[in-house]
């Protein structure tokens, strides 16, 4: 089955395991941090990530940072500062990340803290958003430093 949805791999696919939909019509509250089918599913998550995030980063990004807040930070975010080391600049995925970033600082700060692994992680991606002039990682890189 993952070779087949490798091969066909469309946005489609990646859309709907990523919950992502178009921007003027998401369907979800812009607060909304929580929803009960992903309630321990961070491993799931995870593989699908591993398998087919790289394709669509963005949606991935928005799902964390949104619906998935609870669930899926900071667990993710190991995950995902190793997968942003190839990728390159996109205006998208800087204001997912940037909202990520935020909403993550101010909800599981002292989590990221205690933890080595999610500070480190936390700290790579304020550093990727930095060498892109994010002014947002800027002043949480400040904070959390």
């Amino acid at each position: 089955m993952t070779e087949v949805i490798r091969i066909h791999s469309s946005y489609e696919l990646l859309q709907f395991l990523f919950l992502r939909f178009d921007y003027q019509n998401d369907g979800w509250n812009e607060h909304a941090e929580y929803w009960k089918p992903m309630e321990g599913k961070l491993g799931v998550y995870k593989k699908w990530f591993e398998e087919f995030g790289r394709h669509n980063i963005s949606a991935a990004v928005r799902l964390m940072s949104d619906i998935g807040l609870k669930e899926l930070v900071p667990g993710c975010l190991p995950w995902l500062s190793d997968e942003l080391v190839d990728h390159e600049k996109d205006d998208t995925l800087i204001h997912s990340l940037e909202r990520l970033v935020q909403r993550s600082y101010y909800r599981h700060k002292q989590e990221m803290r205690r933890s080595q692994l999610y500070r480190e992680s936390f700290l790579k991606i304020l550093e990727w958003l930095i060498q892109y002039n994010s002014p947002v990682a800027y002043e949480l890189r400040d904070r959390f430093v």
